[in-house]
């Protein structure tokens, strides 16, 4: 009978907010990308891009190390259709309301489609960290760039 108060106690406890369960979004951390200077131009299947993010922790817990990916994307929102970039940006633990900025160069992947993209940047992009909100994490370009394919000359 004595078990059965504690529970009941605890349950009324939890229900009330007088105890932050994990599952509280108070205690979780919020990881995005605050700003982002891609690379502008024109560049062939297989090259190296520099791009640069800040990765800032707007949440209220600390986040342990994560990684930030990068994308093509047709129409700056993050979907299954982006092109994921080869490689990624380092981020180490970062505590409540601190950020992280760092230039990273990834590479267009061969298989890539010629044509004309946002580049975008995806705090905790392999979605390790559970966080208070996870639709905020992107960031994309303002500004294009351009996937072709390198002109071969043709000796006549």
């Amino acid at each position: 009978m004595k078990s059965l108060r504690a529970i009941t106690a605890i349950a009324v406890l939890l229900t009330f907010g007088a105890i932050a369960g994990p599952a509280s979004a108070k205690s979780k951390p919020n990881l995005k990308v605050s700003s982002l200077n891609a690379a502008t131009g024109s560049y062939a299947p297989g090259v190296k891009v520099l791009n640069t993010a800040t990765v800032i922790n707007s949440g209220k817990a600390a986040a342990r190390a994560s990684r930030t990916t990068f994308h093509l994307s047709l129409d700056r929102k993050k979907s299954k259709n982006d092109v994921t970039l080869e490689g990624d940006q380092k981020v180490g633990k970062l505590r409540k309301g601190k950020s992280s900025t760092a230039a990273t160069g990834v590479r267009i992947p061969a298989t890539v489609v010629a044509g004309s993209y946002f580049v975008g940047a995806c705090a905790d992009g392999k979605r390790k960290i559970i966080e208070s909100r996870e639709s905020d994490n992107c960031r994309f370009s303002g500004r294009q760039i351009t996937v072709a394919l390198p002109e071969i000359g043709v000796q006549g």
